[in-house]
């Protein structure tokens, strides 16, 4: 009785000790039954690049999402393309254990389409990586592409450096490196 009174104070104390600083923001707190093992190269992981889009900008942020699927957790990595100082986000998101993976796969697609999917579930954790957990290793220009519409862009090969994060108590990051292609826009459309 008392050591579970003590685990009540510690989530509560956890709950009110959350911040929204450039560090690990946690948008749900919620105790978890297993600490999740996440590993990008696993074989349960499926991935879907996000380039193009159907507006008349062809292209717009690019967006890598990891599936892993076996942890019921989300890696979404987000490059704008505004610019190429390659302004970029990571987030993990972690959805409850007992969800099935059709229900997910309905949440990634609402992530770059119209969000056609109202029953997608809402991850119970969320967690924004600082900067200082991940890194643009290198990026080169591969060409420059003018669209049907007048549109012109500038096509960048980008690799992008994750270090191992761990969430206590939540989930372990491998490290990995993941590489995109990203479009900046130069001109935009007449």
């Amino acid at each position: 009785m008392i050591i579970k009174a003590i685990t009540i104070i510690l989530i509560a104390l956890a709950c009110f000790s959350c911040s929204s600083d450039k560090g690990s923001s946690k948008s749900t707190v919620k105790e978890f039954s297993e600490l999740r093992s996440l590993d990008v190269s696993a074989d349960n992981v499926s991935i879907i690049d996000v380039e193009t889009y159907f507006s008349r900008n062809r292209y717009g942020p690019t967006l890598k999402l990891y599936n892993i699927q076996g942890q019921k957790a989300v890696i979404k990595i987000r490059i704008n393309n505004e610019s190429d100082d390659f302004d970029t986000s990571v987030v993990v998101y972690v959805f409850d254990s007992s969800l099935e993976g059709e229900k997910i796969k309905k949440w990634l697609n609402n992530q770059y389409s119209d969000g056609v999917f109202s029953d997608a579930p809402i991850p119970i954790g969320t967690y924004r990586l600082s900067a200082d957990q991940y890194s643009i290793n290198s990026y080169s220009l591969i060409n420059h592409t003018v669209e049907s519409y007048g549109d012109e862009y500038d096509n960048y090969d980008i690799e992008l450096y994750v270090d191992n994060v761990f969430e206590d108590g939540v989930y372990y990051l491998k490290s990995f490196i993941s590489e995109v292609i990203v479009h900046v826009q130069t001109k935009g459309i007449d």
